[in-house]
């Protein structure tokens, strides 16, 4: 677990994290798999935490959709990520 905290492994969380876009949250769950020597063997950055709450907001709006009612699934995607904006904006004012 130690080579995890060496300058290494976080250069290279670094510079994956570089490669995304600057709004996205960053990565919701990333995991660092280390070898048995303690070095960085793979790194995976899973879902951005704007997903993650685009997701958490899509299982309110579905579930608050009254019986009968159709939304296009666009307009749910649509109002999943403008929650998940606003979450990441408060997030960043706290």
């Amino acid at each position: 677990m130690s080579g995890y905290h060496d300058g290494s492994a976080h250069d290279e969380v670094g510079r994956a994290l570089g490669s995304r876009a600057a709004n996205d949250g960053g990565p919701a769950f990333p995991v660092q798999e280390l070898n048995a020597d303690g070095s960085p063997a793979h790194l995976s950055l899973g879902m951005s935490l704007r997903d993650w709450f685009a997701a958490a907001a899509l299982q309110g709006l579905t579930m608050q959709t009254p019986p009968g009612v159709q939304p296009r699934a666009e307009q749910f995607a649509r109002a999943a990520y403008t929650l998940a904006d606003a979450m990441l904006v408060a997030r960043e004012a706290r």
